[in-house]
């Protein structure tokens, strides 16, 4: 589009600058000695005597060439009245200039005004009496060879057929600009770019079938003489141009098809520049390359569809064929144009009216198939969204049946696993309990074991020196057990632990009072918070029922005596934990030695270490 602007800017500053000729001078009677006219050069037509019967139109065709040019004809009544008449020269576009001069009855020259209309058409009023004759000089000044139609007919039928004629045209025309202004309003309503081109090309077509009809620029501007002769190829490019981007826009070349729309692009840039060039050209030579150019549109947009049709692209053979009878009417266009010879429009406005309102409308009725099956595309979308959802939601709910069933199940299954899962870990806990039991207590007597007294000596003693309170500890051995064994069995020596583990859970008074079974034969008491005086007869108490006591067992009755060592810690400095039960197995050892039967105690004082 910018480049369509650019162009018409150009041919209007061109147009400004660019004329043909001179007016005319006003011919003096002198100029219509025929000797004298051919003397200077001029064309001389004589057409002899013309009979005027009154009724039948007289029609004279004749070719003239470049310049001016003297067409002369003595007409004589042979009506029966007096007869007003209109000669009228047709396709004056070739025509620069037109004067008319009859003799009157005085033997002197006059000049008769000429009327131009809108259909192409020049004429002068003439009246001509009954039995009389009269002389016309017909004065052409013509700016390029050129066939000239003259007409001799009555007033009457003479403003009959121009009312005529201007009525199909305006009919025509009318249609056209309805076209136009109808696919103007599409643009509006579509926002597509293809659109207006396409408004673009009817609108030039509109304007160029108001020139082949008649009604050309020279008319409604009589004043720029550059303009005569020029509508036709500037429209006809114009109209090619629009063509040529509304094909390239309509099927999205620059997207698919890139190579051709570069080719396309060119060509067009051809034919706006064709346009200024146009100007500097002659007018039949501007009709002839006007046509060539309408051919090689008609040429490159046809071949074009072709290799679109190959390619199956949507509505190609469509435009393939309304392409082919644009250039087949272009062709019988052309042969009616040129019929009467090169450069002559036969102004038939029903053959180019019916040929520009066909094209206008096969070209409409693409762009609504197009419409349509963008409509029918974006419906089937649609549907096929529609679709999609209800087959998506067919399968949500497929896959909220199976998400149930499978949560049921599942949660079938948890629950299951979950009752396994609780057996499994009432069991685990179970048997963590017991491998606790097993870890801390000892089995055979069922007190603590050795390694719990390790890790309950060293919470008391910490406990202890965090209160500042008395720590105290008890070990006890049977005295004897080794004879005990070797006279009357392990069984025995166990059930001899067993008895002595009891007797010593008697003295256990407080929950924080602990019995340990050490080793062996050996057990130990851990009593928090106990000073020397209450351990030591704690073990004296001890020592002294086990002595009272019998252990009767698989009929034997035995004397049980045990030995004690005490020791207490009351926050003695330099004391480990290890130093108390040290300290009393010292005692236990002084109990041994000194008779058994005994308790000793020790201080943790002056400690001696190894």
């Amino acid at each position: 589009m910018k480049n369509v602007v650019f162009f018409f800017l150009l041919v209007m500053s061109a147009l400004s600058g660019h004329t043909y000729a001179a007016k005319p001078q006003q011919s003096e009677n002198k100029l219509f000695d025929i000797e004298q006219a051919k003397s200077r050069g001029e064309q001389v037509f004589d057409l002899g005597i013309v009979e005027w019967q009154g009724y039948k139109n007289r029609r004279q065709s004749l070719f003239i060439p470049e310049g001016r040019n003297w067409i002369y004809m003595d007409m004589r009544s042979i009506a029966t009245r007096d007869m007003s008449l209109e000669l009228a020269i047709e396709s004056s576009v070739q025509i620069s200039s037109a004067t008319v001069y009859i003799k009157d009855g005085t033997g002197s020259w006059q000049e008769m005004p000429v009327q131009v209309y809108k259909n192409n058409v020049q004429s002068a009023q003439l009246v001509l009496l009954r039995d009389q004759s009269l002389e016309i000089f017909l004065n052409v000044n013509a700016i390029t060879d050129a066939r000239l139609p003259i007409n001799i007919m009555p007033s009457s039928q003479f403003f009959d057929w121009i009312n005529q004629d201007l009525y199909y045209h305006g009919v025509a025309l009318g249609g056209m600009v309805f076209l136009s202004f109808s696919v103007f309003l599409l643009f509006f309503a579509s926002r597509q770019k293809s659109v207006i081109l396409l408004f673009g090309y009817i609108a030039t077509r509109t304007l160029l079938l108001s020139v082949l009809i008649g009604g050309s620029l020279t008319y409604y501007f009589p004043e720029a003489t550059g303009l005569r002769g020029s509508d036709f190829p500037i429209f006809g490019a114009l109209s090619a141009a629009f063509l040529t981007w509304f094909t390239m826009e309509f099927f999205s070349m620059r997207k698919q098809h890139y190579s051709l729309y570069v080719w396309m692009r060119w060509f067009a840039i051809t034919l706006l520049f064709y346009i200024p060039c146009s100007l500097f050209l002659t007018i039949n030579e501007n009709y002839a390359i006007s046509y060539g150019v309408h051919a090689a549109t008609a040429m490159v947009l046809f071949v074009t569809g072709i290799h679109l049709v190959k390619r199956d692209v949507r509505l190609s053979r469509m435009f393939t064929l309304i392409i082919a009878l644009q250039f087949l009417l272009g062709f019988v266009n052309l042969v009616f144009t040129y019929w009467g010879g090169m450069g002559t429009f036969k102004n038939d406005a029903f053959m180019y009216s019916a040929a520009f309102w066909l094209n206008g409308f096969l070209i409409i009725f693409l762009v609504s198939r197009q419409y349509y099956y963008q409509v029918k595309d974006r419906q089937e979308a649609q549907q096929q969204s529609l679709e999609s959802i209800r087959q998506m939601k067919k399968a949500q709910e497929e896959l909220m049946d199976l998400q149930q069933v499978t949560q049921a199940k599942l949660e079938a299954r948890v629950e299951e696993r979950t009752t396994d899962l609780n057996n499994a870990l009432e069991a685990l806990e179970t048997l963590n309990r017991e491998l606790e039991a097993k870890s801390t207590i000892d089995e055979l007597s069922g007190l603590y074991n050795r390694r719990s007294y390790d890790e309950h000596i060293a919470s008391e003693f910490r406990r202890a020196q965090r209160n500042a309170s008395p720590l105290s500890v008890i070990i006890i051995d049977i005295d004897h057990f080794k004879n005990i064994n070797d006279t009357y069995g392990h069984l025995v020596g166990d059930f001899c632990i067993t008895w002595m583990a009891d007797r010593l859970l008697k003295y256990l008074r407080r929950s924080a009072d602990k019995g340990f079974r050490y080793g062996g034969e050996e057990f130990c008491m851990i009593l928090p918070e106990t000073d020397e005086e209450g351990a030591y007869a704690i073990a004296n108490e001890l020592r002294a029922g086990v002595e009272q006591a019998f252990l009767e067992v698989h009929g034997h009755r035995l004397k049980i005596t045990v030995s004690c060592g005490v020791t207490t810690y009351h926050q003695h400095p330099n004391v480990r934990v290890e130093d108390i039960f040290a300290t009393a197995d010292k005692a236990l050892y002084v109990a041994k030695q000194s008779g058994r039967n005994q308790v000793q105690a020790k201080s943790l004082y002056n400690i001696e270490r190894t």
